[in-house]
């Protein structure tokens, strides 16, 4: 990836020379302040479909907006569309939860909307962890423009009340959202969310 501008390029291994158009890369891909990628972990790995209609881009690990999930990162996945040997546009962003302490470093599409991830990890005096996980993007969600939403409930010093945090992915929306898309007002009863009394994006 161009750290300079912000996007890929492909080469032609026998001339050395670049093929096609710069890919765009997400806003949220690039290194703060101008993205949420992490500091040297950002675009890692690349795959492209047996049939050459899909390129997948992975990040190495979370963007600083996702966090993470008690220590599993959630790398996102980019997904182009285009034709073989032709120029590509971003189509859909998928997430997973990787190993624990485990970071995404390659990807392999093995069929359509199949991947194996490969996930790595060192730690000195410990050694390398090294783990293959299969990824089946069928019917899977689309995350382009989610966020993770940090919801706390506190127990108010009540027996019959439980203090929890919730995670959960919302859309944000820069102008008003599609009539099927407009949230309906909360309706949760009972004590877990009576005392529901905090969030942050």
């Amino acid at each position: 990836m161009d750290r300079r501008h912000g996007t890929e390029v492909r080469f032609d291994l026998a001339s050395g020379r670049q093929v096609g158009a710069d890919l765009p890369v997400p806003k949220e891909f690039k290194p703060w302040p101008a993205g949420g990628a992490q500091t040297g972990r950002t675009i890692e790995a690349l795959a492209l479909s047996p049939d050459g209609r899909h390129l997948y881009a992975g990040m190495e690990a979370s963007l600083s907006q996702d966090g993470d999930e008690r220590g599993r990162n959630l790398p996102r996945i980019q997904r182009y569309k285009g034709t073989p040997g032709g120029s590509c546009v971003p189509d859909r962003q998928y997430a997973y939860r990787a190993a624990d302490g485990l970071c995404l470093t390659e990807l392999v599409a093995v069929g359509e909307n199949e991947l194996l991830a490969l996930e790595r990890q060192y730690a000195a005096g410990v050694g390398n962890a090294v783990r293959v996980q299969r990824l089946s993007l069928g019917g899977a969600q689309d995350v382009t423009g989610e966020r993770a939403l940090h919801l706390v409930s506190d127990d108010n010093l009540n027996d019959v009340q439980i203090t929890r945090l919730y995670l959960l992915a919302v859309r944000v929306w820069r102008t008003a959202p599609p009539p099927d898309e407009r949230g309906a007002p909360s309706r949760g009863r009972g004590p877990y969310f009576a005392r529901s009394k905090s969030m942050a994006l």
